[in-house]
């Protein structure tokens, strides 16, 4: 084992080398393949990485090949250790030209018919983002002031929803676009403004399911319709300005630059929209002069209008001052990004994350097993050729993170793989019938190529089920296809089977330890997300009645993250998709489904909470009330005699409602679900929030409201009083709607 030449006489000439130490080499093969899969790089860079370094490490344990040749053609003779030498036709120079050609090919290919940059889907999903909102909100006055209920309520539901998607695909696009662009040529500027952007957007996103949730219960009695008619021209033109000033905004982050005409044109439109602000706060003043039960509904809508004119007002503020600090912004960038690259690559917190370790443990025990199979085994009669690393790179590249069924996707790897060789084998069997010196052979095959790759390239991205399996056989195929024409030697099916052998038993070692090592099911996933979700809510509602907004803001944080799993996983709890389905019942995914919807809801309530108490403090809110002292618009609704009832009315609710849903979630026979809250929930007839109203009589009675000297909705502590009021019932409304989806799921059993 050791280094490689060529004789004097041509002949492969291979000597000892007395440093080479096999458990050196061993610990060295798998100290790398830990370090890849502990790091949190791009998945794509631990596929590639591993399994080049498996298959350079098994070359370099064979001793039929050894390392590469350090031969000197000038000498003769082998040059010093250490010394660095290149030949055009090494393995290793052919590997690296050929990837970095294919990688160009590749990138030059994204150009046709136009660029398929990261920064024009940010360039798009924020325009789709603005013309989405916009619309959104045009839809949402229109309705709210037609005076009667009307199917479009459900239409404006539906895009509230797909909203969501939109937002969440900017920042990840934003990430990927720093690669094409490295901050460069003012690529830094527009990405920098499209993050502020985003933060808008996503800030807007979170309170969307609120105005869902009011025009969705809004019944249009006298008293709505009497608001509404002194309040929809008021809205009407806070909706154009600042519609307006947010396709602006979208503008000018097109470019990164912001000239003295845009920097003048932001201005003059941000400032039209304050004073639309401060028309609907005068007309609202008319409208609603105290804080009412009647019209808390109606309040919730135009502060969730006005508070969505004064983040894009912001947003402008912030685009039109950014350009101040551009030319100091990114000095040092390229030091700063290399450095966070390299801790977020290689950050002990994340690499050693529980969630992680299993990744690394299971696909580590997989690949080095896989390995010393391929190193050790092999011989006559075997399926396996010793000093094989195809088990071992085939694993490394279908490395994944599981967030479900690991048999289900092991299976449709086992597919796509299988496919993928035994496909071109087929072809290649049907091209051998014609001879290498046929012209024809040649456009046969380019044709067979090109159909191949576009039916299953096709397959990958249109298909949200068999998009892995398209994937696999485009790519484990195409190798096999472009196997050359040999007229001296016939086709060798032997090396071909014995490959597909080889990858089989690979994957079955896969879902071997897969199996063992990812012991929860999807449905025990969903569970686990569930009660995540539970515990930040319930903290989180505790802490509304602690006036603690930062443990707010952290629940919120902790239950979108909860909640932004369970939606990910949701579609791989259908039972349809079980394998075998044991003696368990079938997981209530039609429920679970209906009960994300509602936590959605739910946590919007929540954060509108939040908006409503953030900057309570400021300066011209301390006249909104007449009371010495006041700090907070919470501190002062928990001040209150009557805040108790409703805390005891809310919290237990939440608490049984929460732990209902888990026992039917659960529940997996067929037996009738025995549970002292889901019995208690059938007997008990759905109540409003209890001590609402007497808070309401504290609030106008003896503190007093008055107007107060602030510019907007959003400062009025009035409104702020009626917006968490109302938030807080509509928690109690959405616990009740889970707690009836788990009376119908248990009625069927």
């Amino acid at each position: 084992k050791g280094r490689r030449g060529v004789g004097g006489g041509g002949e492969p000439l291979y000597l000892e080398d007395e440093h080479y130490m096999d458990w050196v080499v061993w610990a060295n093969t798998l100290f790398v393949i830990l370090m890849f899969l502990l790091s949190k790089s791009n998945e794509n860079t631990i596929k590639f990485g591993l399994s080049w370094h498996v298959y350079y490490m098994m070359n370099f344990m064979n001793p039929a090949k050894g390392a590469t040749p350090r031969w000197s053609h000038t000498t003769e003779s082998y040059v010093p250790r250490g010394t660095v030498t290149f030949r055009s036709d090494d393995e290793e120079m052919v590997v690296m030209v050929t990837t970095i050609a294919g990688a160009l090919i590749a990138i030059l290919a994204t150009f046709v018919p136009r660029p398929l940059a990261n920064i024009s889907r940010v360039h798009d999903d924020a325009a789709a983002i603005t013309t989405s909102i916009s619309q959104i909100w045009l839809e949402a006055i229109h309705y709210f002031c037609s005076g009667k209920q009307l199917k479009e309520r459900f239409q404006i539901r539906q895009k509230i929803d797909k909203l969501e998607t939109t937002v969440s695909s900017v920042q990840s696009n934003l990430v990927a676009s720093w690669w094409e662009t490295c901050d460069m040529f003012g690529c830094g500027r527009v990405r920098a403004l499209y993050a502020k952007f985003d933060t808008m957007a996503c800030d807007t996103n979170d309170f969307m399911h609120a105005l869902q949730a009011s025009i969705m219960d809004e019944t249009f009695n006298a008293q709505h319709n009497e608001f509404c008619d002194q309040l929809l021209e008021p809205m009407e033109r806070l909706y154009e300005s600042a519609s307006t000033l947010m396709a602006k905004c979208c503008e000018c982050c097109r470019d990164g630059w912001i000239d003295d005409d845009e920097s003048a044109e932001l201005k003059r439109q941000a400032q039209t929209v304050k004073e639309h602000q401060a028309a609907l706060l005068e007309a609202y003043n008319r409208a609603c002069p105290g804080v009412t039960l009647g019209l808390s509904n109606e309040t919730l809508f135009v502060y969730a209008l006005s508070l969505w004119a004064r983040k894009v007002t912001e947003l402008a503020q912030e685009i039109d001052e950014y350009e101040d600090g551009l030319q100091t912004a990114y000095c040092g960038a390229v030091f700063r990004i290399l450095k966070n690259g390299l801790w977020l690559t290689y950050n002990p917190k994340a690499m050693f994350n529980p969630d992680h370790l299993n990744f690394a443990l299971r696909n580590f025990l997989s690949i080095s097993i896989t390995y010393y199979l391929g190193y050790t085994l092999g011989g006559v009669g075997s399926i396996f050729t010793q000093y094989s690393a195809t088990m071992a790179s085939t694993l490394s590249l279908l490395i994944s993170h599981f967030s479900g069924s690991a048999v289900q996707k092991n299976l449709q790897r086992l597919l796509g793989v299988s496919l993928g060789n035994v496909t071109p084998i087929i072809f290649t069997m049907i091209l051998n019938l014609m001879p290498c010196e046929d012209p024809m052979r040649f456009w046969v095959h380019a044709a067979g190529l090109l159909t191949f790759t576009f039916a299953f390239t096709y397959m990958y991205y249109t298909s949200s089920q068999w998009s892995l399996v398209g994937c696999l056989i485009a790519g484990f195929g195409m190798n096999q296809l472009l196997t050359p024409c040999n007229a001296f030697e016939s086709f060798s099916y032997d090396a071909k089977y014995k490959e597909i052998g080889m990858v089989t038993c690979a994957l079955l070692i896969q879902m071997a330890i897969d199996t063992v090592l990812v012991p929860e099911s999807p449905r025990q996933m969903a569970i686990r997300f569930t009660e995540a979700v539970q515990v930040a809510m319930e903290e989180g509602f505790d802490a509304v009645f602690d006036s603690d907004v930062k443990k707010m803001h952290e629940c919120h944080a902790a239950a979108k993250s909860a909640l932004d799993s369970a939606k990910a996983l949701a579609p791989e709890c259908d039972p349809k998709l079980q394998v075998v389905g044991g003696m368990a019942a079938d997981f209530k995914y039609v429920m679970y489904l209906d009960v994300l919807r509602t936590l959605t809801l739910l946590l919007s309530d929540l954060a509108m909470i939040i908006q409503a108490e953030e900057d309570s403090t400021g300066a011209g809110e301390a006249k909104d009330i007449e009371m010495p002292g006041s700090s907070g618009t919470l501190k002062l609704l928990n001040s209150g005699h009557s805040i108790g009832i409703l805390k005891e009315d809310l919290l237990p609710s939440l608490h049984r409602g929460f732990e209902t849903l888990q026992v039917v979630l659960a529940h997996d026979n067929e037996d009738a679900i025995m549970d002292e809250g889901l019995d208690e929930i059938a007997k008990t007839h759905m109540e409003p929030l209890l001590g609402r109203g007497e808070l309401m009589k504290e609030l106008l009675g003896e503190r007093g409201v008055a107007r107060g000297c602030v510019a907007e909705l959003t400062e009025d502590r009035r409104c702020k009083f009626n917006v968490i009021l109302r938030a807080l019932r509509n928690a109690k409304v959405h616990m009740g709607m889970i707690e009836e989806l788990c009376i119908k799921a248990s009625v069927k059993q």
